[in-house]
């Protein structure tokens, strides 16, 4: 959970995209400008827009244009020599000053599966974040990173000055699988670094063991939140994350009053 009183509320497509400050905002919504925007994240791949295959309204389709996550989910599920079906439920393309040096970038953030495939882990989503340069007719991927492959759903992304460099660094919010052992939520905050779009720090905001029903050992339950306070965060420069944490379960025991842990996490070296 993000703490800020900075933050400007967007509700884009599906889910609710929290974007900071006040002037990145999104770049271009059309169905035209997306599909360029594809082109270049899945060079090769054949591009198309249809009714979901999981319902839910009509969804991009990418043939093919087989990237890193897919190699994954060949050597997890597949034959190589079946062609990957990408269905991408959601998808934003937003303008923000991520590459040092540079004017405001094009950032997309997509969730997708992969359909047609029965299995058990064909229901769970991949998220991608990638950073393109240049203008929506002549775009080039600069960076790019696939944040994870088992994926529930991605509740926010922002895009903060952490240590007021004058590039923005890309806090993502997420929602574990429903087959990973704890019902909770986890955030990456990416930045670019000699050319890469890099993964500076990455844990859990919210964790809940009880609720999933998936851990047996009740002494081994735990429930916890995580608060960032991004005010002192980008007032230190981001040299810490400063958290505050509330433990209402550990050990199998309920806490009450819950205990709370003030936090502080090394990001960034000065």
């Amino acid at each position: 959970m993000l703490k800020s009183g900075l933050i400007l509320l967007l509700a884009l497509n599906l889910s609710s995209l929290y974007i900071h400050p006040e002037k990145n905002g999104v770049v271009d919504d059309s169905i035209s400008s997306k599909i360029e925007a594809l082109k270049k994240i899945f060079p090769g791949g054949e591009i198309d827009l249809r009714p979901g295959e999981y319902g839910g309204g009509n969804v991009f389709v990418v043939v093919g244009g087989k990237d890193d996550i897919d190699e994954t989910y060949y050597r997890d599920v597949l034959d190589a020599s079946i062609s990957v079906t990408k269905e991408i439920d959601k998808f934003s393309l937003f303008l923000a000053p991520v590459l040092p040096g540079q004017s405001d970038e094009i950032v997309a953030i997509i969730r997708y599966r992969y359909s047609g495939i029965q299995h058990a882990e064909c229901c769970y989503y991949a998220i991608k974040l990638v950073v393109l340069s240049g203008s929506m007719t002549d775009l080039k991927v600069a960076a790019s990173f696939n944040i994870t492959l088992y994926v529930e759903d991605f509740a926010s992304i922002e895009f903060i000055d952490l240590n007021q460099d004058g590039t923005s660094e890309i806090l993502v919010e997420y929602s574990d699988a429903p087959a990973i052992q704890t019902h909770g939520k986890q955030l990456s905050i990416f930045g670019v670094k000699d050319g890469e779009l890099k993964l500076l720090w990455n844990g859990s905001i919210f964790i809940d063991t009880v609720f999933s029903g998936r851990v047996p050992d009740q002494s081994h339950w735990e429930r916890f939140e995580r608060e960032l306070d991004l005010e002192r965060t980008v007032r230190e420069r981001g040299r810490f994350l400063y958290f505050t944490k509330k433990v209402s379960v550990e050990g199998g025991k309920e806490l009450n009053p819950a205990r709370i842990i003030h936090e502080s996490i090394p990001l960034f070296d000065r």
